[in-house]
């Protein structure tokens, strides 16, 4: 919970930050990075689930 709180402050620190020492693009590409790694978490306890689901149904 935390993190929700502490987001909308520090998203515009993090963003300036990118932007003072790369290129405006290289916001782009850290969103990117972000949003993989918290994907493939997600894809993996999606597979978890189904296989879990197969053994008892």
């Amino acid at each position: 919970m935390p993190l929700v709180g502490l987001s909308p402050a520090l998203a515009p620190l993090l963003g300036s930050w990118i932007l003072t020492h790369f290129s405006w693009q290289a916001i782009f590409a850290t969103l990117f990075v972000i949003t993989l790694l918290l994907m493939l978490p997600a894809l993996r306890l999606k597979t978890i689930g189904k296989s879990a689901y197969r053994r008892t149904g």
